[in-house]
C-alpha cells in the first residue's frame, strides 16, 4: 500500500510538471530528479490508461538526431496520441528537404539577372550539375529561358545563360569563337585607322 502511494504521488509530480508544456521522459527525469528507468515505468502506466480515464497523452515527436530516433514528448490531459509520421513522408517539415527548396527559390530570385549556372552555383553553395538540375525543372515548367551563350575567357564550351520568363530558348551557335574573330569591324575602325595613318 505504502508503495502505491508513493508511485501516486510521483505521477502527480508527473502530471503537475506536464501541464503546460510537452516533455520527453528523459526531461521529466532531470527536472524532478527520478531516474529515467522509474519516469519511463509511470509514463507507461499512465498510458495504459483507458481512453475516457486518460491523464497522460503523447502530444507530439521530436527527431533525435543523435541517435535517429523518435522521442515522444508528454503532456497532461485526456486526448488522443498524436502518430508518429516517418520523415520521409514529412516532406514539408524536413529540415533537409526545407533547406533545398529555400535553394530552389533563392536560384528563381538570383535570376532576375541573367547568370550561367556556374555563377548560379557560386551564389547558392550547390554543385553546377545540382544547379543544372533544377534549372532544367524550371525550364520544363516554363519559368525560365536561355537567354544567350556565353564563351569562355580562353577554352572550352558555351555556357548557357538563364533568365526568367517562358521564352524560346536561344539557339547555341556553332564556331562561336572563329565567327567571333572574324566579325565584321566596329564602327570606329575607319576612325582609328584615319588616326594611325596621320602619325609621321
Amino acid at each position: 500500500m505504502a508503495k502505491h502511494k508513493v508511485a501516486e504521488r510521483q505521477i502527480a509530480r508527473i502530471l503537475a510538471l506536464v501541464e503546460h508544456e510537452a516533455l520527453s521522459a528523459i526531461e521529466i527525469s532531470a527536472r524532478l530528479f527520478l531516474s529515467v528507468t522509474s519516469v519511463g515505468r509511470f509514463v507507461a502506466r499512465l498510458l495504459a490508461e483507458p481512453l475516457r480515464a486518460r491523464r497522460l497523452y503523447i502530444a507530439g515527436w521530436r527527431d533525435g538526431v543523435p541517435i535517429n530516433r523518435p522521442t515522444r514528448l508528454l503532456r497532461a490531459g485526456c486526448q488522443r496520441d498524436v502518430e508518429y509520421v516517418p520523415m520521409a513522408k514529412r516532406k514539408g517539415r524536413n529540415p533537409l528537404h526545407v533547406e533545398a527548396d529555400r535553394k530552389r527559390a533563392e536560384i528563381l530570385e538570383l535570376l532576375v539577372m541573367p547568370q550561367t549556372s556556374q555563377q548560379l552555383a557560386a551564389r547558392v553553395g550547390l554543385t553546377p550539375n545540382r544547379v543544372n538540375d533544377i534549372l532544367r525543372q524550371y525550364r520544363a515548367a516554363g519559368q525560365v529561358h536561355i537567354k544567350a551563350w556565353m564563351l569562355p575567357v580562353y577554352r572550352g564550351s558555351q555556357s548557357a545563360v538563364y533568365a526568367l520568363g517562358n521564352l524560346p530558348d536561344k539557339p547555341r551557335v556553332r564556331d562561336a569563337r572563329r565567327k567571333s574573330r572574324t566579325a565584321r569591324p566596329s564602327a570606329f575602325a575607319p576612325a582609328i585607322g584615319a588616326l594611325m595613318g596621320m602619325q609621321p
